[in-house]
C-alpha cells in the first residue's frame, strides 16, 4: 500500500513540476505558438491537443467557436466541438488589455470568455463541449460561458439519433447541446451555460 501511495504522489508531483501553460486569444499574436501571451495562439483546440498531462491553457476574453470535428473524422460541421483532454486544465477569464494575465488576476465574470456553438450559415454545433472518457483528476473547464449549441434529431421517434465516436464512446447528436459528458467526470467550475437548445 505504501508503494502505491508513494507512486501516486510522485506521479502527481511530476505532472506539476513539468507543467506548461499555453495561451489563447481571439486573433493570436506573434508566431502563434501559444507559449506566451506575446505569441498566443488563436486555436483553442490545438492548444488543448498539444498539452501534456498537468498543463494549463489560459484563454483571453472573447468568443471562440469549435472548428474541428470532435471525432477528427466527420465532414459535418455540426459535429465540431471542443473536446477536453486527459489531465489538461482549461481556464477562461483573462485579459491582456486589462492586465489580467496571471492566474491570480483573472476575472471570469468581467472578462467573459465564450465558447460559441454558432458556426454561421444557420448552423449550430450539436455540442459545444464534449468530455468523453477519463480526463483524470486534473482535467477541468473553468471560467467560460457556453452557448448556442443546437443538436438535432436525425432518427425516427423511438429510435436513436445518429452518433459519432469520441475517445471510444458514442456521442449522440441529440444529447446535451452545451456540454456532453460520457463516462467522464471533469471538474466544471465558474461556468455559465445558456441559450443552448434541443429538439
Amino acid at each position: 500500500m505504501k508503494r502505491v501511495v508513494f507512486l501516486a504522489v510522485v506521479t502527481a508531483t511530476s505532472m506539476f513540476v513539468s507543467a506548461q501553460t499555453r495561451y489563447v486569444t481571439e486573433t493570436g499574436a506573434g508566431n502563434k505558438t501559444g507559449l506566451s501571451w506575446a505569441t498566443a495562439s488563436n486555436d483553442l483546440q490545438k492548444m488543448i491537443n498539444q498539452s501534456n498531462p498537468g498543463d494549463s491553457v489560459f484563454v483571453e476574453e472573447g468568443t471562440y467557436a469549435p472548428i474541428y470535428p470532435s471525432n477528427k473524422l466527420s465532414f459535418d460541421s455540426k459535429d465540431n466541438a471542443f473536446v477536453l483532454r486527459w489531465n489538461v486544465l482549461v481556464f477562461g477569464g483573462f485579459s491582456t488589455v486589462k492586465g489580467d494575465t496571471a492566474f491570480a488576476d483573472r476575472n471570469w465574470k468581467d472578462n467573459e470568455t465564450i465558447l460559441d456553438g454558432w458556426l454561421g450559415n444557420s448552423t449550430y454545433s450539436n455540442h459545444v463541449v464534449i468530455s468523453s472518457g477519463d480526463v483524470g483528476i486534473l482535467g477541468c473547464l473553468d471560467g467560460f460561458t457556453i452557448l448556442s449549441g443546437g443538436p438535432y434529431f436525425t432518427g425516427t421517434p423511438g429510435t436513436p439519433s445518429k452518433y459519432i465516436t469520441v475517445n471510444g464512446n458514442p456521442i449522440y447528436s441529440d444529447w446535451g447541446a452545451g456540454i456532453t459528458l460520457y463516462n467522464s467526470s471533469p471538474l466544471l467550475a465558474n461556468l455559465v451555460v445558456k441559450e443552448n437548445f434541443a429538439v
